[in-house]
Order: C-alpha cells, then sequence, then structure tokens
C-alpha cells in the first residue's frame, strides 16, 4: 500500500496535478476557535504543523487573528514525493546532485502552485511553524516565501539552562547558517537564543526577534487572578527521561539513569504512604516508554490518589496553577512554577550531584529559586514538609478567601502597568542586601534525655553517658538509643536559622551555629531534660550580584511595592471609619 501511495503521489507531483491535494487540504483545515467564538483582525494566519504549538495558536486567536490549521498528515504525505529518504541526515542539505535535491525542486514547484491556490481560497495572508529544523516544514516554508507570502517560526526549541544546550545552541545555529534561510522572521523566547543566532546562524539581524512565549502573558494573568489556587492537596511531578538535556554525543557515556529511578521511586512511595494527598506525574512522551515500564513495575497506575496525564491531556499552565506543591528536573514547566510562586523541590543527588556532569545540571547558576533536595531521603522530606508548609491539609473559609483576593487584586492592579527603572532596582538591592544575601543554613540532629519523675539525676546520667560513647568514636545514630524517643524529629535537610529556632529553642540554636560540620555539644539543659546537639552540615550565608538574581530582585520590589500599596489603602480605611482601639480598656 505505500509502494502504491509512493507512485501515485510521484506522478501527482511530475504531472503537476493540484486537486488530490488541495481539495482534500481546503476540506479539512480547521479554524482554530476558542469558547466557540472566531474573532478577527483582519489578518488570517495558517499553522503548519500545528501539533508543535503549545497553546500559542489559541493566544493568537484571542488576539484577533483568524488561525487556520494545516491538516499535518496531509502536509506529510508529500515527503512520498521523495524517491530516497533513507539518508535523513542529508536532507536539511542535500547535496547538489543527490536524489533528495533533485526531488526537492520537484516538490517545492509543486508546492508552489499548490499554496497559492490554497492562499486564495482561504484568504491567507501569512504562515506560521513552530520550528527552524522540522524536517516536514522545510519544503513547505520556503514555497510559502516563494509565492510573496511571509512566513515566520516562533520557534520553540529555547531552552539554555546549562553549558551543554549552550552549545547545543550555538550548533543549531551554525546549522542554519549551512542551510540557509527561507522564512521571513524568526521569533525567539529569550535574548539569549537570539543573541546565539544573531552571531552563528548567518541570518539578517533585521529578521531576528526575542519577544517571550506568546502562551506566557495569558498565563501571568492567570498567576495574577484566582486561578492561581492553593490547598488543593496537590504535589505534581513533571516528568524527565534518563537523557534530559543531554547532548546526543554525550548520551553513550551517561545518563540520568540512577536520579531518574529514585526521584520516581520516591514519588510513588510518597503517593501510597500520604493517600490523603493527591500527586500528579506529568509527561510530554519524549521517551516515555522507559518511565512508564518504571511506573508499571511499582504499580503506580493502580494508586487511586495517583494520576498520570501525557502532553495533551491536561494543559500544563493549568496543572501548575492547580498545584502546591512542584517537582522535576530540567524542564521550563519549574520555571514556569517559580513565576507562579509555587514552591519547588530540585533534585539534586545522583548523578546529579557528580561533579564530571556539571555542565549537564539544568538551572545550575539559578538554584536559588528551588529547595534543593541533597539525597533521597531529603527529597522524600522535604516533598512533604513543604506541602505542610502550604497549608494544604489545612481547610479555609473559600468565599472569605475569594473577597480578600478581589480586594487585593484591585488595590494593587495600577502597579502592574509601572515598570521598574534600572536606578531603582539598584537602590532598592543595595539597600536590602541582606534579604538576597542566602541566610546561614545547618543541618543538625539532637538527642533528648527526658527527666524522670524522681528528678534530673538519671536525665542527666544517660545524657553523659551517651557523650562519654560520643568521645569514644561511637556514632551519633548508635549514641541516639540512649535518649528519648519522644523527642521532636528534626527534619534531616539544611534549614534557617529561623526554623533551626523552632526545632532546638533560641540558645541551643545559638550554640549550634558555633559548631562545625561533625562536632556535638556537651549534655545542656532544657525544658523537661537535657539535649545534645549534633551538628552534620553547614552552608555559610553569601550575596550574590544583582545580575544573577535580577528578576527574583524584581520580584521582590514588585511584591514590596504591592504590600506598601495595600497598608496605604488599609491605614486610608481606618482614617475613613475612625477606626481605633481603646488600649486602656
Amino acid at each position: 500500500m505505500k509502494i502504491l501511495l509512493k507512485f501515485i503521489i510521484n506522478i501527482i507531483v511530475d504531472r503537476m496535478i493540484l486537486w488530490p491535494f488541495y481539495y482534500p487540504i481546503v476540506f479539512l483545515m480547521k479554524e482554530v476557535k476558542v469558547n466557540n467564538v472566531s474573532k478577527t483582525n483582519g489578518i488570517t494566519l495558517l499553522a503548519i504543523n500545528h501539533g508543535r504549538f503549545r497553546g500559542d495558536l489559541e493566544i493568537l486567536t484571542k488576539s484577533g487573528f483568524k488561525v487556520y490549521k494545516m491538516p499535518y498528515r496531509w502536509q506529510t504525505r508529500i515527503f512520498h514525493a521523495y524517491r530516497n529518504l533513507e539518508s535523513k541526515s542529508e536532507f536539511k542539505i542535500p547535496p547538489d546532485n543527490s536524489s533528495i535535491n533533485i526531488d526537492r525542486v520537484r516538490v517545492r514547484k509543486y508546492l508552489l502552485h499548490l499554496l497559492r491556490k490554497i492562499f486564495n481560497k482561504k484568504s491567507i495572508d501569512c504562515a506560521i511553524g513552530a520550528g527552524l529544523f522540522y524536517n516536514q516544514d522545510l519544503d513547505w516554508g520556503a514555497a510559502t516565501t516563494s509565492i510573496g507570502y511571509p512566513y515566520v517560526i516562533f520557534h520553540r526549541e529555547n531552552l539554555v539552562v546549562n553549558k551543554d544546550t549552550y552549545l547545543d545552541a550555538v550548533k543549531r545555529a551554525k546549522l542554519l547558517n549551512e542551510m540557509g534561510f527561507f522564512g521571513t522572521a524568526i521569533v525567539f523566547q529569550n535574548k539569549v537564543m537570539k543573541g546565539v543566532y544573531d552571531k552563528y546562524s548567518g541570518v539578517s539581524a533585521n529578521k531576528i526577534h526575542a519577544l517571550g512565549a506568546t502562551r506566557m502573558d495569558q498565563y501571568v494573568r492567570d498567576v495574577r487572578s484566582k486561578k492561581n489556587t492553593l490547598n488543593n492537596s496537590r504535589i505534581t511531578l513533571f516528568t524527565f527521561p534518563t537523557s534530559n538535556c543531554i547532548l546526543p554525543e554525550n548520551y553513550n557515556n551517561f545518563g540520568w539513569h540512577k536520579l531518574h529511578k529514585e526521584v520516581h521511586t520516591s514519588f510513588v512511595e510518597l503517593a501510597i504512604q500520604n493517600p490523603e494527598i493527591e500527586f500528579v506525574i506529568k509527561h510530554k512522551g519524549v521517551e516515555w516508554e522507559e518511565t512508564e515500564a518504571l511506573l508499571s513495575e511499582l504499580s503506580a497506575f493502580n494508586i487511586t490518589n495517583l494520576k498520570i496525564y501525557g502532553e495533551l491531556s491536561y494543559d500544563t499552565h493549568k496543572l501548575i496553577l492547580e498545584s502546591d506543591v512542584v517537582t522535576g528536573f530540567c524542564s521550563t514547566a519549574l520555571l514556569e512554577s517559580a513565576i507562579a510562586g509555587k514552591p519547588i523541590i530540585y533534585p539534586l543527588f545522583a548523578e546529579a550531584d557528580n561533579s564530571r556532569y556539571s555542565d549537564s545540571v539544568c538551572f545550575s547558576d539559578a538554584l536559588g529559586m528551588f529547595d534543593i533536595a541533597k539525597s533521597n531521603d531529603e527529597y522524600k522530606e522535604l516533598l512533604i514538609k513543604r506541602a505542610l508548609d502550604m497549608g494544604m491539609l489545612r481547610t479555609n473559609p473559600m468565599a472569605r478567601g475569594t473577597i480578600v483576593q478581589q480586594m487585593i487584586n484591585r488595590i494593587i492592579s495600577d502597579n502592574d502597568m509601572v515598570e521598574v527603572s534600572e536606578a531603582e532596582l539598584n537602590e532598592f538591592f543595595n539597600n536590602n542586601l541582606g534579604f538576597f544575601t542566602n541566610a546561614n543554613r545547618l543541618r543538625v540532629k539532637q538527642i533528648y534525655f527526658q527527666d524522670q519523675e524522681d528528678g534530673t539525676a538519671s536525665s542527666f546520667q544517660k545524657a553523659k553517658q551517651a557523650f562519654d560513647k560520643l568521645l569514644s568514636g561511637d556514632t551519633f545514630e548508635e549514641t541516639k538509643s540512649f535518649g528519648t524517643q519522644t523527642a521532636l524529629e528534626v527534619p534531616d535537610t539544611l534549614m534557617t536559622l529561623s526554623k533551626v529556632r523552632e526545632y532546638l529553642g533560641p540558645s541551643l540554636m545559638l550554640i549550634a551555629e558555633q559548631l562545625e560540620p561533625g562536632e556535638f555539644t556537651a549534655p545542656k539543659r532544657v525544658s523537661g531534660g537535657y539535649k545534645i546537639i549534633y551538628l552534620v552540615d553547614k552552608e555559610n550565608s553569601k550575596t550574590p550580584d544583582l545580575a544573577d538574581i535580577k528578576n527574583q530582585v524584581i520580584s521582590e520590589f514588585k511584591k514590596r511595592r504591592d504590600d506598601q500599596s495595600l497598608r496605604n489603602y488599609l491605614e486610608d480605611l481606618k482614617s475613613w471609619y475612625d477606626i481605633s482601639r481603646n488600649l486602656d480598656e
């Protein structure tokens, strides 16, 4: 059947018979509608390879463009006109005398006539694509510009999160230089990618633009609205394959195999242990088979409070906004979660903690946005602890919360239109260096010896006995059996001093701060007994450069500005209604 189809399509192309492609394409072209509504600003777009867009077509439709989707199966059927596609590596840059290049001339000549007829029929003004290097798009884009219509590419592959992906972007830009660019304009999502292509692609600078991600405008509006919800009892893992952000030439040497297994196994175990919380795994379908096999082995598909969604089965932005805690590795979904102010747990253990692979670890220069888990146990603990910190398991009066949120949104909405100047930002940063300085963090353990009814002697003797054991070389874990098991368990993770204070009290916190990793205290008298404190690890404070945390500083500036607006409003309200407290009563 495939051979017959290939034979027929070659006859169609050679003889320039348009109707076998024209009528099915025109009939099957679907207009993108949002809420079954279509409106137009007078410009009609044709989306080539429409499945590669992520919500962008709907945003363009909301903005007033009429958008048609090219029927993908009919778009790719033109490949049958190529007599030899075995050498796919040659497709982008075929030798002049190759069969691929000879067939390319035939195909583009045919598409030139076909598209002119389709564009006239549907009043198409412009064609758009989602990537520079999709083989199935190259002929259609080149034919579009050949008949005098603009072809604009909203390039999807914009992830530059480590040294490896930057080098890959450079490599691709150089490839485009060899291929040649036949489009009208390229829209990148960030200035880093624009800079790479400005330097290496050979494309004229006036054709390269950094305009952000189309879908992000609506997302930011949703973040600022009531759609950014909490208390849904949901933890979401944006899954990742073992090859995530590893260049193909390096993948043979290593992959995130151990990290991948431990993260997914821990996530499933937490779902089993916490049935009151909804756990969600979201995947993109890329190398999904390996992850699917692991989840099947763990019986994850049978856990009632664990939901597993593919790329198209649940909108990523909607999922982020409805989640209380987010986790993942090397995914832009983590950055989008940070925009929404979600706690993000980032696993930095197994292969990710090996300095040999540091160039392949994503977001290594922006880890301050995340809660870093340095071990599998710490990963599990942080996920649940952050969930509890968010108050997931507490009920809130939803009606009151909605009213309050609406009032706050109204009060601070005017601030959204005011940009932050560089001078304001520098002054704010210098005046708040303490805030942006990474706080000292301690990882501590304790042994508690509770007083008995007959006095303090027995508890002190136990504490002294444990202390002597530690001095003689016994480990802290071995010595822990001397203590009272009813003591509050300190989380086995690095914590800020304020968090350490919650568990140890102010005096012991100050003592712990003076210890060096591996040191322990003598028995210290506390309410109801004695404690021995052991310092496992310490991270000292440091102040980052403004350039490295600029987005964080801008966010904090706006937050404080909004807070001040709210305080001013409340003070005005108090004055208006003459509200006061009688402290003498």
